[in-house]
């Protein structure tokens, strides 16, 4: 859905254009004031890419012959609350017309949240999912209520797998053993947080490495380099 609607402002896709402008309005909130600002400018077609993503995602859920009534439900259900949340995280963006630092009117439209800051907000909604069950031809969860006022909350019905401990049937690494390189303080806050979050400790090591170095371009036609040694930190989670 977002790269539909990124490629669509972009004049990249046939039969797409800018969101109207009478769905602007209907979309503008009512405690919004609108004395010295007015819609305008070319708004992301958000309904455009969320038609397509339904049309595409939603029909393979009866493409593939998906016979599975349980799964089905679970797939929709989460497809829809992906496509809100795109929706949700789309940001008023102004230009200020007049003279010099004036902004005596503004032109706004509506645009995309960078695609980052929509990937945390469904982080977020992953961390939260509720577990539930089919019951009947429709989903409940643990307390036998139906999920279909829970439109922003994602769901699942089977635990995921844990991925700090080595497991050889799901084909998981595990994290004991695991080795991070650390070339600045942020990598070292991200390798910690990856051991201490599995239950483990970092051990920090200095190794040095072998590196090609003062490469020469020899005529003709060869690159020649000289062989360097290069220490480097190494993080790697222990017991």
């Amino acid at each position: 859905m977002y790269s539909v609607i990124v490629n669509c402002s972009l004049g990249h896709l046939e039969n797409c254009r800018c969101q109207p402008k009478n769905r602007q309005k209907v979309r503008s909130k009512p405690s919004e004031k609108t004395g010295n600002w007015h819609w305008g400018g070319c708004s992301d077609n958000v309904a455009f890419g969320d038609l397509v993503a339904r049309h595409f995602v939603d029909a393979l859920e009866g493409k593939r012959g998906n016979t599975n009534d349980e799964r089905r439900m679970f797939n929709l259900h989460n497809n829809k609350v992906g496509r809100k949340i795109v929706k949700a995280t789309t940001k008023k963006v102004c230009k200020c017309h007049g003279s010099s630092s004036s902004c005596t009117m503004k032109t706004c439209m509506k645009k995309l949240e960078t695609f980052n800051k929509v990937g945390q907000v469904l982080y977020e909604k992953y961390t939260t999912a509720i577990r539930v069950i089919y019951h009947n031809g429709s989903l409940r969860d643990e307390a036998n209520k139906t999920v279909t006022k829970k439109k922003t909350k994602l769901i699942y019905y089977t635990p995921s797998p844990d991925y700090c401990h080595a497991n050889r049937t799901l084909k998981i690494a595990g994290v004991e053993g695991r080795v991070c390189e650390a070339a600045t303080n942020s990598d070292f806050k991200k390798c910690r947080k990856l051991c201490e979050d599995c239950g483990l400790k970092m051990k920090l090591q200095a190794v040095t490495r072998k590196v090609k170095c003062n490469c020469k371009f020899v005529w003709c036609c060869f690159v020649k380099c000289d062989e360097c040694k290069k220490q480097v930190f190494t993080a790697t989670c222990v017991r």
